[in-house]
């Protein structure tokens, strides 16, 4: 066993070799006394678990890659590695952005982290769902590693998300023109968030594929030729997240996009209605940002407009879709099998704009009554 302290670290690191393997540890003391107890207590651990089977350590970067490995190829995989990038600070918004270290080991994390990281990242700005997806993969990998892997974890860790009201930023039909408008590849800036070529109308078409079916960003990236039905004016959409699958009519608008982007696809051994931009053999993949650049430049997520009613998203584009079903008078129930929701409970989110067209209906009602 070694004692050595790198010249960019204050702390001391040890060095040791067990049963073959050669592990090398921070220590996190600054003292070398300290360091060596700690050390030593390091080095038992590693000899209990070789030699009495006692649980595997596993720092949350090993366990984070570990589990990406098995979803590898499926769309939830490009999420969740931009997730695990932020949770373990290898890409940060900014500078002062929390994170847990990466060398942290997975039976070091305890309820108390997804506290922190819950209030850390609300003093950050963000909201909802995105605290939620991030203590949601956390918790995942968590449960793996004590329930698949025999990695040591803390027992009766909680990964509890912010409970928050549901968001309901849709687009107006004015933002909504304005959005498309930008998007247009005779409108988007040259060189655009280094959108370029082809590329530049993708951003449109992909945004009227999202407005007019309410899909999720990988259902419509993942979609082919082959779900698309142009006799009988249909698509069959596979929803991957609730694995159930949904025929959804084409609008004129869309129909005119998907005859246009067929005649005119790139290749034609290409499944995909959208492929990938570097390999039309996969499906493209997930990037918000030029849709996010787009909605600034239309003023749709001016401060003013943020603070009133929420911060526009791609997602918005679904909820978009739903909105103006339901205020047009589509009812709940259906609305809820055109976005492949499994159950209704997943729809209410939408239900206080129900309760406005029927409050305009009943008004209409009285006003004849008069």
């Amino acid at each position: 066993m070694k004692l050595y302290k790198p010249q960019e670290s204050v702390f001391w690191w040890v060095d040791f070799s067990v049963n073959g393997k050669r592990l090398r540890k921070s220590t996190k003391r600054t003292s070398k006394t300290e360091a060596r107890e700690v050390a030593q207590a390091m080095l038992k651990k590693e000899m209990d678990r070789v030699q009495l089977g006692a649980a595997e350590e596993l720092t949350i970067k090993d366990a984070l890659e570990r589990y990406l490995k098995t979803i590898e190829g499926r769309p939830s995989y490009g999420p969740r590695k931009v997730l695990k990038g932020k949770l373990i600070g290898e890409t940060r918004p900014n500078p002062k952005s929390w994170f847990i270290p990466p060398t942290t080991l997975m039976s070091e994390i305890t309820t108390a982290t997804a506290l922190t990281l819950w209030k850390e990242r609300e003093g950050e700005g963000f909201k909802g769902n995105y605290i939620g997806n991030e203590i949601g993969l956390l918790g995942r990998v968590y449960n793996l590693c004590r329930d698949v892997w025999g990695v040591a974890v803390a027992p009766n860790v909680r990964f509890a998300a912010p409970k928050y009201e549901p968001k309901t930023r849709y687009l107006t039909l004015d933002e909504e023109r304005r959005l498309l408008e930008e998007l247009h590849p005779d409108k988007l800036p040259p060189m655009a968030r280094g959108v370029v070529g082809p590329a530049r109308q993708d951003l449109w078409d992909f945004a009227v594929f999202l407005l007019d079916t309410g899909c999720r960003h990988t259902e419509g990236a993942t979609m082919t030729w082959h779900d698309v039905d142009f006799e009988r004016g249909v698509l069959h959409l596979y929803r991957s997240k609730v694995k159930n699958r949904s025929v959804l009519a084409m609008t004129a608008r869309l129909r005119a996009v998907l005859e246009r982007r067929y005649r005119t696809r790139r290749d034609e051994a290409s499944p995909y209605i959208f492929p990938g931009r570097k390999d039309s053999k996969t499906p493209r993949g997930y990037s918000a940002a030029a849709f996010t650049a787009a909605m600034e430049r239309a003023g749709i997520n001016d401060p003013v407009v943020i603070a009133r009613r929420g911060k526009a998203t791609i997602h918005t584009l679904r909820d978009t879709f739903a909105t103006k079903l339901i205020m047009n008078g589509v009812s709940l129930f259906e609305v809820s099998k055109l976005l492949g929701h499994s159950t209704m409970s997943m729809t209410v989110k939408y239900a206080h704009l129900e309760h406005e067209t029927v409050s305009r209906n009943a008004v209409s009602v009285l006003d004849k009554l008069a």
